[in-house]
């Protein structure tokens, strides 16, 4: 069985088995796979806003970001986007 890099078997016994499991130092990361993650998220957080409100108050800052890691415009506006 191989060997699991150190920042893999830190991820999962913290329960974190939904990240891409390696810190961004490690041989094995891959950027691509947490620009994904962070771009099925923004787009998980447009759906829902499309059926509510808006964006939450409490999330906005973290969706800004999130679109802004994204290359997505942001708007001023949270019931906009």
């Amino acid at each position: 069985m191989p060997k699991l890099c150190n920042c893999s078997t830190w991820a999962r016994a913290y329960g974190q088995q939904f990240m891409a499991l390696h810190h961004r130092n490690c041989k094995h990361y891959n950027p691509e796979k947490d620009a994904a993650m962070v771009t099925a998220l923004v787009e998980g957080m447009d759906a829902w806003a499309a059926d509510e409100d808006g964006i939450h108050p409490e999330a906005w800052e973290a969706y800004q970001r999130a679109r802004t890691a994204t290359g997505c415009p942001v708007t001023t506006d949270r019931e906009q986007q």
